[in-house]
């Protein structure tokens, strides 16, 4: 300390503001005789070697950047929630880089950062990785130079906005009156467009409303001037004004509802972008109709001087249309042959593989079902992939995949933009010049070579046309007759009745589970594995065995000293769910149990605080009502009425997750899960609602059960349930909660 203090005034460093932001901030003091902190010696660099203080920014950059203050997300609020910008990520890479110019490769958005959040961004190979305070990823992209941009991919290699060219990439003034009469814009009011997005849910400040002036044209065109204020901490990519960019590229696609970006092919950083600005975009191309995504293209300029680049920015659409609205129509049952089954070896990837036909459709149904984690002959290759268990992140990474195997630069959306393997298979075909999957590896047998993937030796329009294999129109013995109508419809089987609903599989996304001797699923799989024995006798907080235990089969009395019971029936956090204490002492263990347990499988499934509004049913399988007869006495307290009714098991469900959707307890005695879990699945199919809370809950709290188990002699006076076998003497009752979201 004294050395450094003698050499008085030095230049600064600044300290950074988070938690693992790492960064050297060693001060050597310039005197001899000044101690070294650090133990190894320091060489002398040689003559052509820069000092340190000569070496560029970048060179020194930190490999990582930690944020815990995002101002820009108090202006960005989704759905209610403050949300990051994805224009404040380019921001953060120029912080990270510590570079005035670089470029940004297949940008990926996996999940939104909603405040309050911490993110951290990380230098990875060749790219950047932002992660949340749990460290789940939730934006990536690969890091480039300027100069590795090709220019064919520059939006500056079309210098045009109709028919005429703009030399030195000038774009018109957007009050210039040739604007509509020459070259079709159309203005549009900045203040109705920010109108729209508040209607569809994305809510801006006025700092993220920099657009001052919009136009668009036919085609999917549009330009727009960008106006912020300077502030200090703005950084060389200004969130407020990349996002209007992207604004005014979401008008030239048209944008009808709320969509959030989801990739970028290529960003390029030119110089600053700050102050005042001016945009041209335009709609790259058009995606399947169903797929929920628009993609565009913009450059932004400083007056003549390009400041920003992006190609094949795609937005998804976050409020989906709902799943009944685009089911399709049904059609008559046809019947076809029995399909040849395929033997276990090509199933298990050991036999032969779709792709050596060499086809692009094959191969290309080969990767899918390998992604999908299904067998290639059950995928559809004209039904929708997101029908069929695909998802955006899959998507992306099957695309890369693609990319790599057929050494063909496509954008990571293609797969969700395409829809369907037939379309993916078309669109590779008729825009990239794609006609054949790679090459089979054949073992060493000599011969000549294969061909190099994604190329024919000679043009074979036959297997352009039909890329997948061709299936033979069914003989006509086998073609059912159209059937005769009738007006009689009491004769209308059940199957034929079905015929309209969503024969889909269906998917397990959450699991929650408390079971005897085990507090969750993993607790449960241990028990399994260890064979552990759960049961135990009645614990004495719920009732007194030896008051009733007794072998005589006398009225009143039980023979079943133990049982499988759960702990900790008394563990409720009323506040949480909305429920006073006194309340909360009335209501059945069974209703509390359940409202937690749906609640953890909808955290499970990733859902939990974002099903409010769904369509989400609740379908409960519940018998006895035990509590009831330990708390309802003369005087029956209102909390107890609606607390120990089984009806409302369900409904306290759906009330507190306010989801809107059938809600109904089943009683069917011990099938009584089984059946709620039907008549789930078959709400989802009739269209009542499009996800569903299903759950079997059970806890024996007074002794009435048991002595009506024990006068029918149901239950297995050996004490052991030996369920389908020839020694099976009755069942051993067992408590527990199980829910799944369907």
């Amino acid at each position: 300390g004294e050395a450094l203090a003698a050499e008085g005034r030095r230049a600064g460093v600044r300290f950074p503001t988070a938690p693992h932001d790492e960064r050297y901030l060693w001060l050597e003091p310039a005197g001899a005789g000044a101690p070294v902190p650090a133990a190894p010696e320091r060489a002398e660099p040689p003559a052509d070697v820069p000092l340190t203080s000569e070496i560029p920014v970048a060179a020194t950059a930190p490999t990582a950047r930690t944020w815990t203050d995002h101002p820009e997300a108090a202006e960005h609020v989704v759905l209610g929630r403050p949300t990051l910008p994805g224009a404040g990520y380019p921001g953060k890479v120029a912080e990270l880089l510590g570079r005035d110019t670089f470029g940004l490769r297949d940008m990926t958005f996996r999940a939104a950062v909603r405040l309050p959040a911490t993110l951290v961004a990380e230098r990875e190979g060749p790219g950047v990785v932002f992660r949340d305070g749990t460290g789940a990823v939730v934006c990536s992209a690969d890091v480039t130079e300027v100069s590795e941009v090709p220019d064919g991919d520059s939006l500056f290699a079309d210098r045009s906005l109709s028919d005429r060219s703009l030399p030195d990439l000038s774009l018109p003034d957007l009050s210039s009156p040739d604007l509509v009469s020459e070259r079709g814009f159309s203005p549009v009011a900045p203040d109705e467009m920010y109108r729209a997005f508040d209607r569809n849910g994305l809510s801006y400040g006025a700092g993220f409303r920099s657009v001052t002036a919009l136009a668009t044209a036919p085609g999917g065109r549009a330009l727009g001037t960008l106006s912020a204020a300077v502030v200090p901490d703005a950084g060389l990519v200004d969130a407020r004004l990349l996002d209007g960019a992207f604004q005014v590229a979401l008008a030239a696609c048209g944008a009808e509802g709320l969509y959030v970006p989801f990739t970028i092919e290529r960003l390029t950083v030119r110089g600053r972008l700050s102050g005042e600005v001016r945009v041209y975009a335009r709609r790259d191309r058009d995606s399947a109709p169903d797929s929920g995504l628009l993609t565009a293209s913009l450059v932004v300029l400083d007056g003549t001087r390009p400041v920003l680049e992006a190609k094949g920015i795609t937005w998804k659409r976050l409020s989906p249309p709902r799943l009944t609205d685009a089911r399709p129509a049904g059609s008559a049952p046809v019947r076809a042959p029995r399909p040849a089954t395929t033997g276990p070896a090509a199933r298990n990837g050991h036999g032969p593989s779709v792709s050596r036909a060499g086809g692009l459709g094959p191969a290309l149904a080969q990767w899918v079902a390998q992604a999908l984690e299904i067998d290639v002959e059950t995928l559809e290759l004209d039904r929708p992939l997101q029908e069929q268990g695909l998802d955006s992140m899959l998507a992306v990474s099957l695309a890369q995949d693609i990319r790599s195997k057929l050494d063909v630069d496509i954008p990571v959306t293609l797969v969700l933009e395409t829809g369907t393997v037939a379309k993916l298979a078309a669109e590779l075909r008729d825009e990239y010049g794609v006609t054949s999957g790679p090459a089979p590896v054949e073992p060493a047998r000599g011969g000549s070579p294969s061909p190099a993937a994604g190329t024919d030796p000679a043009p074979r329009p036959a297997e352009v046309a039909a890329p997948f294999v061709e299936v033979a129109p069914l003989p006509a013995e086998v073609t059912p007759p159209p059937a005769e109508l009738s007006p009689v419809l009491a004769h209308t089987t059940a199957s034929e009745a079905a015929q309209d609903t969503d024969r889909h599989d269906i998917a397990i996304v959450g699991v929650d589970g408390v079971f005897p001797g085990a507090a969750d699923t993993t607790e449960l799989w241990r028990v399994l594995t260890d064979r552990e024995d759960c049961l135990k006798e009645v614990p004495k907080d719920r009732w007194d065995i030896d008051a009733y235990y007794s072998t005589d089969a006398a009225p009143g009395t039980v023979y079943l000293r133990r049982a499988g019971f759960v702990d900790e029936l008394t563990g409720f956090d009323a506040g949480f769910f909305q429920i006073s204490p006194a309340e909360a002492r009335w209501i059945d263990p069974q209703q509390r149990h359940l409202v937690q347990s749906a609640w953890r499988a909808l955290e499970d499934a990733g859902l939990a605080g974002d099903a409010r509004n769904r369509s989400v049913g609740v379908f409960v399988g519940a018998s006895y009502q035990h509590y009831r007869d330990v708390v309802v006495g003369d005087i029956v307290q209102t909390a107890a009425g609606l607390g120990n009714h089984n009806a409302i098991l369900a409904n306290r469900v759906s009330y507190f997750l306010d989801l809107r959707g059938p809600s109904m307890t089943i009683d069917t005695l011990c099938s009584s899960s089984l059946v709620a879990l039907h008549t789930a699945v078959r709400s989802i199919r009739d269209g009542e609602c499009e996800q569903a809370v299903v759950a079997g809950v059970h806890l024996g709290m007074s002794p009435q059960y048991f002595q009506l188990g024990s006068r029918l002699r149901s239950f297995s006076p050996s004490g052991r349930s030996r369920a389908f076998d020839a020694a099976a003497d009755g069942f051993v009752p067992g408590e527990g909660v199980v829910t799944v979201v369907i």
